[in-house]
């Protein structure tokens, strides 16, 4: 397919400057989160050691070590936060993570017509930047490399979620009882949870109190489905049930732990008691190889912690039931957690081609992969501020590997594939209180 000229485009693309929400994020929210991140580390680092080196303790002298990578963590972490608000120019990624090099040489190709900083470039390299730069001292250090520094947010956002947990796994646990009954069909059982998953983006834990949504939300909500601006469910069940048989290999590019990873797990779980989907059918998740926008799953131990916590940590039969049906689907292979470097870059997918072929070839041998999140919505679509109404087969470029699905519930600018009869409602876009814009 011949590439697209962007600059033939009647859009653009934000850089922080220029757009005083995009500015407040970048001066703002996301220093606020490294600073929050430093102080978590610094009180609780001791209860990390102590965990991973229980087998066998650290000696007086490894231990001293330790504590001195702590103290200077923290502090580049502090140092981090300041950077944005003296409007500091990149700086190279000097760690021997084995995606340095691919920051490293984008940042020379950003130097290339001036000297890049937070606020003369676009906002999604920015963005991303910053997000890998918090990671730099962990990866230089012995005892850190691991340490996840988001890990208790993402865990807590599902512990305080608990009660919610509980009603959406009740209730995708009688999804087939329901048909049997002729109270529901499989079609609506399929929007029903294709659209829980879908709000379960609303609990992105870089940008809301988990509290106060938990306070607002209803598992069934009718008046939500006014709210979709772009839907397709009726052609993604209509493409599923309409197969010629119902084994899949199916592709989940994930988006938040938490109450989010659930929701996509309550959906496949519908495909299966609907029998859109066979239970021996391959389906891979991909999640971050490591911290990534606060609520993002890691590979390792986000997916399989959610699943551990509901089958121990729940009275609830049908709950215990369900999870080790879930764990059993990753033991037996019929699920499986993959990574790739190229979900920590700043590339959008149209450019998976060229900077990362063996990802996009493996994309074109699932049936449908599943797009999950704001973040993976916008590099699909080239965080590019489209016409509205210009059409996703259009935005999303090169980027063609199999049929594909985006679950996203809106917060930022760029969208695509409205109907031209449709208005484009009023949305704030600040970024001081997202749980005020997340409801389209």
């Amino acid at each position: 397919m011949k590439p697209v000229d962007l600059k033939s485009i009647d859009t653009y693309i934000p850089t922080v400057i220029k757009d005083k929400d995009l500015f407040y994020s970048i001066e703002k929210r996301i220093p606020r989160i490294f600073v929050e991140v430093a102080d978590h580390f610094i009180n609780t680092y001791d209860k990390y050691l102590q965990v991973k080196y229980a087998d066998k303790p650290l000696t007086d002298e490894q231990l001293k070590e330790a504590n001195d990578e702590a103290k200077d963590i923290y502090e580049k972490t502090i140092e981090y936060s300041k950077e944005p608000t003296v409007n500091c120019p990149f700086k190279p990624i000097n760690d021997d993570y084995l995606d340095a090099y691919i920051w490293n040489e984008r940042l020379k190709k950003l130097n290339e017509d001036k000297v890049a900083t937070y606020l003369n470039t676009p906002f999604l390299f920015t963005e991303c930047y910053m997000y890998r730069r918090l990671m730099v001292p962990f990866f230089k250090s012995k005892y850190f490399k691991d340490y996840d520094v988001f890990i208790q947010i993402k865990q807590d956002g599902i512990i305080k979620s608990r009660q919610f947990a509980i009603n959406i796994i009740e209730y995708v646990a009688n999804v087939q009882s329901r048909i049997n009954d002729k109270k529901s069909t499989d079609e609506q059982e399929f929007e029903t949870f294709l659209h829980l998953a879908l709000w379960g983006n609303h609990f992105d834990l870089s940008g809301i109190n988990i509290e106060t949504v938990m306070a607002n939300y209803k598992l069934i909500d009718e008046k939500k489905k006014s709210k979709i601006i772009s839907d397709s469910t009726k052609e993604i069940y209509e493409y599923f049930k309409s197969s010629p048989d119902n084994n899949h290999m199916i592709t989940f590019i994930l988006d938040n732990a938490g109450y989010e990873l659930l929701g996509d797990l309550c959906f496949i779980e519908t495909l299966y008691q609907t029998d859109l989907l066979n239970e021996n059918s391959k389906i891979i998740f991909h999640c971050k190889p490591y911290s990534w926008f606060v609520s993002d799953v890691v590979l390792d131990h986000d997916f399989t912690w959610l699943l551990k916590y509901l089958e121990n940590e729940f009275e609830s039969d049908v709950v215990k039931r369900i999870a080790k049906r879930w764990s059993n689907f990753l033991q037996n292979k019929n699920w499986e957690l993959r990574t790739h470097a190229f979900w920590n870059t700043p590339f959008k997918f149209s450019e998976m081609g060229d900077e990362a072929l063996d990802l996009y070839n493996e994309l074109t041998k699932s049936d449908v992969v599943f797009i999950c999140g704001d973040l993976n919505y916008r590099k699909l679509i080239n965080d590019l501020l489209w016409n509205p109404y210009t059409t996703f087969e259009e935005a999303i470029l090169e980027f063609k590997p199999t049929n594909l699905v985006s679950i996203r519930t809106v917060k930022s600018r760029p969208i695509v594939n409205l109907k031209n009869d449709f208005k484009l409602p009023e949305i704030d876009w600040s970024f001081k209180d997202w749980t005020k814009k997340v409801y389209w």
